[in-house]
């Protein structure tokens, strides 16, 4: 009664039979939950906390609020969605580079203003390129629906490639940052990009 090249002697051969040197592990066999055994070769766990997903999809398989498409709740740093990103707002609004390009191909800063600044929040300018050697730190004391930061910039020519990097910090969000590079090509707009950092992580993402 045995079966040509069935390993583990439960009736199933590869590739059917993901694991033929287990006889509890073939197509059919029971899910067992929390033991991270894909039992019944279907490609999936077992839906631990009945909430109609399963592992791996289902990114917290003991917590039926937790499943692709679940309701995030702001600020509990829980991932309810299974998305990769807890929903934590974005800190700060915005920031405005007023510029002029010049037929040399650097580009000359004119003003930058940033909005939606509360109070508590850390603010950071950094440019690090000849002609731009900035590393401006400040915590705002009030909230500033728009800071004129022009001092800080005006009159400087950066080169092309040079980038410009606003960031604003808040706890309990997202900080963002602001990055202006400066076009490698004369009359050219400088590139813009607004990318998040999550609390306790550096690597710096697309904002949601």
């Amino acid at each position: 009664g045995a079966v040509a090249g069935d390993g583990d002697g439960d009736g199933y051969v590869p590739p059917a039979d993901c694991n033929d040197a287990n006889a509890e592990v073939h197509p059919g066999a029971t899910e067992v939950p929390y033991n991270v055994i894909d039992e019944n070769c279907d490609g999936r766990l077992a839906d631990a906390d009945g909430d109609g997903f399963n592992a791996p999809k289902d990114c917290d398989d003991s917590e039926p609020e937790v499943h692709p498409g679940g309701r995030e709740v702001p600020d509990n740093r829980i991932d309810e969605d299974c998305d990769g990103h807890p929903p934590w707002p974005r800190a700060g609004g915005q920031a405005k580079l007023r510029w002029k390009a010049l037929a040399s191909g650097e580009t000359r800063l004119l003003s930058l203003m940033v909005t939606g600044l509360k109070t508590g929040d850390l603010l950071r300018v950094t440019c690090r390129r000849p002609g731009c050697r900035i590393d401006y730190r400040a915590r705002m004391l009030s909230d500033h629906a728009a800071l004129n930061l022009t001092s800080l910039v005006r009159g400087r020519q950066l080169l092309p490639g040079t980038r410009l990097r606003v960031r604003v910090r808040r706890r309990g969000h997202a900080a963002s940052v602001f990055i202006f590079k400066m076009a490698r090509r004369p009359r050219l707009h400088p590139l813009f990009k607004l990318r998040c950092r999550w609390p306790m992580e550096r690597t710096l993402r697309p904002c949601r």
